[in-house]
Parts: C-alpha cells; structure tokens; sequence
C-alpha cells in the first residue's frame, strides 16, 4: 500500500489511523489502522463520506459522537 498526501491520527486504543490521501492517480476515501509495533496496515470498515487528500485530522472527545465507534 503506497498513500500520499493523507491525514494520520494516533488511535486512541494504540498505534495509528491513516485517512484518505491518494494512491496513484485515484483519491481514496479508505481508513487504514496500524496497531502500535505493528507491521501491517489494516483496512478499516469506516470510510470518508467523499474522497480527500489532504484531509483534515483530528480527534475528538468520545461525547460529541455517541453513536460512533473505530473497528
């Protein structure tokens, strides 16, 4: 997996989530998590409602989303 020109954030039950970016010429709106010392990316169920690179990244507090949840 090569992606550019996308967003990463720590996950907040350990290692990291890559959003978005491109790969290739096609923008993607995939998620990918790596555990912490992992040494493989894994395709999350999540994906962005529409493509982006660049994306902007960010976490936020658990109460201002209820109803969401990482797998």
């Amino acid at each position: 997996m090569q992606t550019m020109a996308a967003g990463l954030v720590e996950d907040p039950r350990g290692g990291v989530i890559l959003i978005g970016g491109h790969t290739g010429p096609a923008v993607t709106s995939s998620m990918y998590r790596l555990e912490h010392a992992g040494s493989q990316w894994t395709l999350m169920t999540q994906k962005l409602k529409n493509a982006k690179h660049y994306p902007a990244t960010f976490l936020i507090p658990d109460s201002l989303a209820p109803n969401c949840t990482l797998n």
